[in-house]
């Protein structure tokens, strides 16, 4: 099984569904430069953004659980591995990467 290649990116997106009966204001997860939807998340949710967000560096979060994964099998040391996952975690999170 395999995923649709990241980078993945978030923003705002105006949809119409039903024949433009029916609109919605979404936070949608595109890959390929927005040409690929990965999926689309109402606005109307308090988390909604932070959802979006999440789920935009999931590639990126993936990678970096990789990365730490092989720099401890052939170093023993996760030092690179921890600015690796700094930046994914700071993609998911708006910046904030303690909590």
């Amino acid at each position: 099984m395999s995923h649709t290649k990241g980078p993945w990116s978030m923003r705002e997106r105006y949809i119409e569904i039903l024949d433009s009966t029916v609109t919605m204001d979404v936070f949608a997860v595109t890959a390929n430069r927005a040409e690929d939807t990965v999926c689309e998340i109402p606005m109307d949710a308090s988390n909604a953004e932070a959802n979006a967000r999440l789920i935009a560096a999931a590639p990126d979060l993936l990678e970096a659980c990789r990365h730490m994964i092989m720099e401890w099998r052939l170093h023993g040391s996760l030092t690179d591995s921890a600015r690796v996952g700094e930046a994914a975690i700071a993609k998911a999170t708006k910046g904030e990467v303690t909590q």
